[in-house]
Formats: C-alpha cells, structure tokens, sequence
C-alpha cells in the first residue's frame, strides 16, 4: 500500500457551505493570524487512517464530543515533507508532514480541488474514534494508559467510550 498525505479536517459545515475563501480561514489558521502556509497532514496508509485520526483528536484536542469535519486525501496537491513534532502518540509524531505551499493562493487552489473532488473527503465517524480508543485502552497499549493518567479530565470519557464499545459487542 501507498501512504498518502492525510489532512485532519476542523469544520464540515464550512465544506458543504462556505466559500473557498473561508475554507482557506477556517482549515488552514496560522496561530499568529492569517493562514498557514505549513499545514499540518499525517503520511498514512488507508488502513491507518482511523488511527492517525483518533491519535490526532485526542492527543491534541482532547475527547471528540462531536463528529466534526471530515478528513482529506491531499495526494499529489502539493509537496509534502516529513516533520516529526512532539505529543502523545509514536504513531502520529512519527508519520506527521507537512504541505509545502508557496502563498495563500495554493491554499486557495488546494480548497478547491478538494471541493470539487469529493472522493477525496474522508468521512469521520464519532465512533470509529471511539472503537479505536476502546480498542487500545482494552489491549493495555501503554500511551493510551499514560494519557489517560496524564489526563484525568478526559479519562471518564474515555472510560466511558470503553464501556460503550464493550455493550456493542
């Protein structure tokens, strides 16, 4: 299989309807102001998806409440380079990247196509961030145990997303 540049979506409703000036605004924000001409993306494989997504909104964010946005295949968009960072999870550190845009208007171009090809969208199911968390809380994998210690806030609701995976099955 072939890894791809996986692009973790903030806003589903700005796809479906906004323009591609604010789509540029709300997916790809400097911390500074004005947009990142680095955006962030993880090289995986289709069947790594679900887990680069779960690292990436807990890890980062915390526990997901909500199904929000939706996950982007940027391949061949725009040049990709590894950059390892920092955070809870081997995983996503390890296969994180970065797009290598030259101004906003690649931003502009990349939106576009992206509105334009839906089949690059990656739809983002609330509990398939849930079942790969209960997964690997069940399976004793040891970062998820250490976040959930470094993370007291978050560990009932991740014990309860645990519980909840475990009445399905």
């Amino acid at each position: 299989m072939a890894r791809f540049p996986l692009r973790i979506g903030r806003s589903r409703s700005v796809w479906e309807d906004g323009s591609t000036a604010e789509i540029v605004r709300k997916e790809f924000p400097a911390r500074g102001g004005g947009v990142d001409l680095r955006p962030s993306v993880y090289l995986v494989e289709r069947d790594e998806v679900a887990r680069a997504r779960a690292e990436h909104l807990v890890g980062l964010l915390g526990p997901p409440v909500a199904s929000s946005g939706g996950d982007f295949d940027l391949s061949e968009l725009a040049e990709v380079s590894p950059a390892p960072v920092a955070g809870a999870f081997s995983f996503t550190r390890a296969r994180h990247a970065e797009l290598l845009v030259v101004d906003e208007a690649d931003l502009h171009a990349i939106a576009e196509a992206l509105r334009r090809d839906t089949d690059r969208r990656i739809p983002r199911k609330r509990d398939g961030v849930m079942r790969y968390v209960a997964d690997r809380v069940n399976a004793g994998d040891a970062e998820w145990l250490d976040l959930l210690k470094a993370k007291p806030k978050w560990r009932e609701v991740l014990e309860r997303w645990v519980a909840h995976q475990a009445r399905l099955h």
